[in-house]
């Protein structure tokens, strides 16, 4: 079996890490993660039932759970009431959480419209020094003529 040096040398690391016992894949763990139940074999949320349910991320506002479908975001203020008590659901802290999130995400978005005009700019500062580095100015007569190296012509 012929492999590359750095192949050989994860597949060394690996075999070290799994001999020590460490953990080779990360772990994830939830924002909240004593709160409510870790899973239902059934769980319905207005017209929608899931079986399967494997509760993931509990947030203020909702629970992020893998079903034998997939994986679904459920509001809290959507779950029977036993159940958005073992949650601990609080609708004030879910508003406030929401307005932050809201907040988080309009920042975000002014950021990459600032990044995307800064880099616009450069850009174009760019293509203007580029442009002006292929033309020279002549004026050897009375009328500047400017002359465009890449073609050979003047302008």
């Amino acid at each position: 079996m012929y492999l590359r040096i750095s192949q050989r040398f994860l597949l060394q690391s690996l075999v070290i890490l799994l001999s020590i016992g460490l953990p080779v894949l990360p772990s994830y763990s939830s924002e909240s993660e004593n709160a409510g139940p870790s899973g239902f074999d059934k769980l319905t949320v207005g017209k929608s039932t899931y079986y399967k349910v494997r509760v993931n991320t509990v947030t203020p506002e909702a629970i992020t759970i893998f079903h034998s479908k997939g994986i679904t975001k459920v509001p809290i203020s959507q779950l029977p009431p036993d159940l958005q008590k073992a949650f601990n659901f609080d609708p004030e802290e879910s508003a406030n959480y929401l307005q932050e999130q809201r907040q988080r995400s309009q920042l975000a978005v002014a950021e990459r419209q600032r990044l995307r005009k800064a880099a616009q700019a450069r850009s174009s500062e760019r293509d203007s020094a580029i442009c002006f580095k292929s033309l020279t100015i002549h004026s050897s007569c009375k009328s500047r003529w400017i002359f465009d190296q890449e073609s050979g012509s003047y302008l």
